[in-house]
């Protein structure tokens, strides 16, 4: 995730239905304020602070110059009726803490299918071993992946997805990847 300061701004146009729909404008020019890639928001009434009873979080996967794609009710919040005029802005949430804090790290010795909170795999198996990357959406979310024993480790990108322009890449003993999920079905290793 990415982070951009005083990322505020206010819908213009709702979502439709309030209180499911999936994209939401900000004012005008008011994408530019947010990062690019996913992060967290929340959305609040006009003339309020944000509380457990009058704000939900959402995470926005896609801005088009101003209008945002959002993920409804994010970290147990409950879907609110966001109206014409209601704030939001990239907030930091229990969510994007951890990332502060540690890494979440798997040692595996067979194929595996990574999931959103691990950081780091490590494969420590004699005999070939797959892991299969989530499905990249833009996330912006990076995973090291190294191997630590003689089988070979396919990294295999889900269904269509690309890793650096191919569907899989092969990790010899030693060898270590990061891989960002940076737009829909499409991995870059950096």
């Amino acid at each position: 995730m990415e982070y951009k300061n005083f990322a505020y701004s206010t819908v213009a146009t709702a979502p439709v239905p309030a209180t499911s729909g999936t994209s939401l404008v900000v004012a005008a020019s008011g994408g530019a304020k947010f990062p690019s890639g996913s992060f967290y928001a929340t959305v609040w009434p006009v003339g309020a602070m944000p509380s457990t009873t009058n704000a939900e979080i959402v995470l926005v996967t896609n801005i088009s110059t101003d209008t945002f794609t959002i993920t409804r009710q994010q970290e147990s919040t409950s879907a609110r009726t966001i109206i014409v005029g209601d704030q939001i802005s990239a907030t930091v949430t229990a969510a994007t803490i951890p990332k502060f804090r540690y890494l979440n790290v798997q040692v595996k010795t067979a194929s595996y299918p990574v999931v959103v909170s691990d950081d780091i795999i490590v494969c420590n198996k004699t005999t070939a071993m797959t892991v299969t990357l989530l499905p990249a959406s833009g996330s912006g979310k990076a995973y090291v992946i190294k191997n630590i024993n003689t089988g070979a480790v396919t990294v295999d990108g889900d269904t269509d997805d690309t890793i650096d322009g191919v569907a899989t890449q092969i990790l010899g003993q030693w060898d270590a990847i990061t891989v960002v999920d940076y737009v829909a079905n499409k991995w870059v290793i950096i």
